[in-house]
């Protein structure tokens, strides 16, 4: 090469030094399989199993070859301050081996590593707490594979398993630390993924709400652990960092509002040493005004400030229940939920819908609220219209909206088919009648098993109604009328369907 690696390692001494980091700052000396890949990376340069191979100007890209147990190849790219590895893991002792090979043309490498061995990590406070998750999220999602739906739960799950190999031996300490630690990765994972465009997307994703409510039951079970646990005065400023990353989840995001609302009003709540009164001195947020409202009656709520999410996780609340609150948020969500429903994916649309219907049954609605609530749903309503026809006892309803609007049985069972075989088996039979005609319709000898399959059932409601003799008649009529169907007439004489 025309330019000799000492000279390179001079002119990109500064990549080299971001690059170096970037591989160390989520390396631990007290975690034994850290500390073992710093050793062995230091053993590949003193043995001189570091070749570099090729450089390329095109690319302003380094290859070197690593002599281990089988040969590796890393690349490390200049221009854009990344690098590579065949053996494909995001850290490893090759690429730091690499970076101590360029390092050492303009430091030392031993005072580097006895850096890094200091034991730093050692100290118990908020900042290097917030540093070492921090550095291991930043570490651990360097790839874009770790940002795909299905390895993001992973991904965290991977950082978590790190940073409690530091956990602290007290007892009374690792409800704390583990509490810390799922909140302040979280958020880092978070706000990874709002910064870079690229990713945002993931935040609209059902894998995100997952892990959304993974951590959330894993955040409320700390809680109460450490509300149950015995308060330290050390444990004070740990605490109040808490607090703060919980005000950062209100602050800073602005999705997914019911998670980070519960989170915040459980941490107030259990191990807050302040009321909700004197949070809101502290944190003036329309949040913490309504939470305020509603556990302290003091102040007003203000439910026409408040955003579509917020105003139906306050009403979820028990504090908000039989209280003059539960009225004034259904006043403010009635009117916008419109708008609402029709913002929202088409996928999530039904599911959002029988949420906020069973939201509703917490709270006593009128005859024209009832009304303006399902003709906001529109047509992603019809499960739970069709819940209320039957809470209602409007079976005659109930059946005429199924057979307007077509679907399958089991989408019908969703829809509360079962409750209405039950409490009015009469007015199942129309629906059974219908779909045991869709299958007769289909022509074939798998629909006609259908078909006797939905007749067996109809059969027995036609018995709890007491319409035997109708029941015998219907078969009877449907063996006359499809005669000619011989595959049809062969499985109703094998399902022996007359009573």
């Amino acid at each position: 090469m025309a330019l000799s690696i000492a000279e390179l390692a001079q002119d990109y001494r500064e990549t080299i030094e971001q690059l170096l980091a970037q591989q160390t700052e989520a390396l631990q000396p007290t975690v034994k399989e850290h500390a073992e890949l710093i050793t062995r990376a230091t053993f590949l340069l003193r043995n001189q199993s570091v070749t570099f191979t090729e450089y390329n100007t095109h690319t302003i890209s380094l290859t070197a070859m690593i002599r281990d147990v089988s040969p590796m190849y890393v690349q490390i790219f200049l221009a854009n301050k990344t690098t590579s590895c065949t053996c494909l893991q995001s850290t490893c002792r090759h690429r730091v081996a690499t970076l101590f090979a360029l390092y050492q043309h303009f430091s030392s490498v031993q005072r580097f590593v006895d850096d890094w061995r200091t034991p730093i990590a050692t100290e118990r406070s908020p900042a290097v707490w917030r540093k070492l998750a921090y550095n291991q999220v930043h570490a651990g999602l360097q790839e874009e594979r770790s940002f795909e739906g299905y390895n993001l739960h992973y991904a965290k799950n991977r950082i978590l398993q790190n940073v409690l190999r530091t956990r602290p031996f007290e007892r009374e300490w690792q409800a704390l630390y583990e509490l810390f630690m799922e909140m302040h990765v979280m958020y880092d994972i978070w706000q990874m993924l709002e910064e870079t465009p690229q990713r945002s997307f993931h935040l609209t994703r059902p894998a995100f709400q997952t892990l959304l409510d993974d951590w959330q039951a894993n955040c409320l079970t700390l809680l109460e652990s450490v509300n149950q646990a015995p308060r330290l005065f050390a444990t004070d400023e740990f605490i109040a960092s808490i607090i703060i990353c919980a005000r950062k989840f209100i602050s800073d995001f602005s999705t997914h509002t019911a998670s980070r609302l519960a989170i915040y009003e459980a941490v107030i709540r259990f191990i807050a040493p302040h009321s909700f009164t004197q949070e809101q001195k502290q944190f003036d947020h329309p949040t913490t005004q309504a939470l305020t409202a509603l556990y302290t009656n003091e102040g007003e709520l203000d439910a026409q400030t408040l955003d579509m999410d917020t105003a139906m996780y306050l009403l979820a609340l028990d504090a908000t229940k039989a209280t003059a609150h539960a009225e004034a948020l259904v006043d403010a969500i009635l009117p916008r939920l419109p708008d609402f429903i029709e913002g929202l994916p088409l996928f999530s649309r039904e599911e959002r819908a029988l949420a906020i219907y069973d939201l509703m049954l917490t709270v006593t609605l009128s005859e024209e609220q009832e009304a303006q609530l399902f003709l906001a749903f529109g047509t992603a309503g019809l499960r739970p219209y069709s819940h209320f026809l039957i809470r209602k006892k409007r079976y005659d309803d109930w059946v005429g909206l199924h057979i307007l609007h077509t679907s399958s049985l089991a989408y019908a069972t969703a829809c509360g088919f079962n409750d209405l075989v039950k409490v009015s088996p009469q007015h199942a039979l129309p629906i059974y009648h219908y779909y045991a005609m869709q299958e007769i319709e289909g022509k074939s000898r798998v629909h006609y098993k259908n078909a006797v399959r939905i007749l067996r059932a109809m059969r027995t409601a036609a018995k709890r109604a007491g319409e035997q003799n109708y029941f015998n008649d219907y078969i009877n009529t449907l063996q006359h009328q499809h005669k000619r169907l011989r595959a049809l007439q062969e499985e109703l004489e094998k399902g022996s369907l007359t009573l």
